[in-house]
C-alpha cells in the first residue's frame, strides 16, 4: 500500500478520535505545537554536522493524560566536511521531511508543570546530495538521489503552564530512519537526536 495513503488514513482516524475526546477529556481537546531545536545526525561511516530544525503539529486529547499527535519535522542541510583524495574532493548533504504519527503521555509534577513522553511512527522522504570537485582538471558537479520509508521516534521532556491556553515545552527526541537507499548495495540508517524548546497552544 502507498505509504502516503497510510498516513492519510491515520490522520483521519486521529480526527475521528478527537471528536470523541472533546466530550470525554478534561484537557483542551485540540492543541497546536511548534518546537525549534538542534539535531545531532548519526550515520555509519560518515561524519555529518548538526543542523537547526523545527517541528510542528497537532495533538488531540484522548484522556486526561494521553494525547494523539501528528506532526512534521526533518533534517535541514546536514553536511559532511569536504573530504579529499587523489582524484578530487567531495561533500555530502542530507535533507529530509519526516511525518510523525504517535502518542503523547503526560504526568504532573505540580499544578503548573508536568513531564511527558512521546512515541510513534514516522514516514521519511530523504535526499542525499554529492558535490564533487576535481582540482580544476574538469568541471565540478553535483548529483543527488532520494528515497523514502518508515521509521520511529521516541522522546520526552518537561513543560511549564504559562496560562490556561499557553505552555512552554523542552524536549529531547530520537528519530531513526532505517534502510535509506535500501535498493542499493549499501543501505544505511540515519539517526538524529534533537534538543528543542517550543510552545503549545490549546484551543
Amino acid at each position: 500500500m502507498n505509504p502516503v495513503r497510510i498516513l492519510i488514513a491515520g490522520l483521519l482516524a486521529l480526527i475521528q478520535c478527537s471528536v470523541y475526546a472533546a466530550g470525554q477529556s478534561a484537557l483542551q481537546p485540540q492543541q497546536v505545537y511548534l518546537h525549534l531545536g538542534y539535531d545531532w545526525v548519526d550515520v555509519d561511516d560518515a561524519d555529518f554536522d548538526g543542523a537547526f530544525s523545527a517541528e510542528g503539529g497537532l495533538r488531540w486529547a484522548f484522556s486526561d493524560n494521553v494525547l494523539l499527535e501528528a506532526g512534521v519535522s526533518g533534517i535541514n542541510d546536514s553536511e559532511t566536511d569536504t573530504l579529499e583524495d587523489n582524484t578530487g574532493s567531495y561533500q555530502l548533504t542530507l535533507n529530509s521531511w519526516d511525518f510523525l504519527l504517535g502518542g503523547h503521555y503526560q504526568f504532573d509534577f505540580t499544578d503548573k508543570s508536568y513531564g511527558f513522553v512521546r512515541l510513534g511512527l514516522l514516514f521519511y522522504s530523504m535526499e542525499i546530495e554529492l558535490e564533487e570537485g576535481f582540482y580544476g582538471l574538469k568541471p565540478s558537479g553535483k548529483d543527488s538521489t532520494s528515497d523514502n520509508g518508515f521509521g520511529f521516534y521516541a522522546g520526552g521532556g518537561c513543560a511549564i503552564v504559562m496560562s490556561p491556553n499557553m505552555t512552554l515545552e523542552a524536549q529531547v527526541i530520537f528519530k531513526r530512519r532505517p534502510d535509506f537507499l535500501d535498493g542499493s548495495s549499501r543501505p544505511f540508517d540515519v539517526d538524529t537526536t534533537t534538543i528543542s524548546i517550543g510552545t503549545r497552544y490549546s484551543f
